[in-house]
């Protein structure tokens, strides 16, 4: 009997069975279904991403021109940017006042707030946002004349 059992030992094979073989590739496609899927959504979000990162440096970019406008000399206007094109338009906030010299008297400018419409086109967005901005005009010649003669 021990002969028997030595020989019966000796005709099996070693390795996986074809159950385990198959329950192993079952394991290894679902991970790879949930991993797949996982790297399509986060390229998407990626994407997604992408295209709000250029709409924003695209308004960033628009504001920083409009900050350095002066709407009381330029109260409408359009100007292109990259590949894309900002417009504005401003109406005056309030009455517009003259500044005060460091002396006390009227200075040499009048200054009023605008409440400034920015519109900004990009290739594949459009936003609208409102700012204010300060606008000015120069009313007296800033030269300083000598108060005698130097002759």
């Amino acid at each position: 009997m021990k002969r028997k059992h030595l020989l019966m030992e000796s005709h099996r094979q070693g390795g996986f069975s074809m159950i385990e073989v198959l329950a192993a590739m079952v394991i290894f496609s679902s991970s790879a279904v949930v991993l797949f899927s996982w790297l399509g959504q986060t390229s998407d979000r990626l994407a997604k991403l992408q295209v709000e990162q250029q709409r924003l440096f695209a308004e960033l970019d628009a504001l920083e021109y409009i900050k350095g406008l002066n709407p009381m000399s330029q109260p409408n206007g359009e100007v292109r940017i990259g590949e894309q094109r900002v417009r504005w338009s401003s109406t005056p906030v309030g009455d517009a006042l003259p500044t005060k010299a460091p002396s006390g008297g009227v200075g040499a400018y009048v200054v009023q707030l605008y409440s400034v419409k920015v519109t900004s086109y990009a290739p594949n967005s459009q936003s609208d946002q409102t700012i204010h901005l300060i606008g000015w005009k120069q009313t007296q010649d800033t030269r300083r004349e000598l108060p005698f003669d130097l002759r």
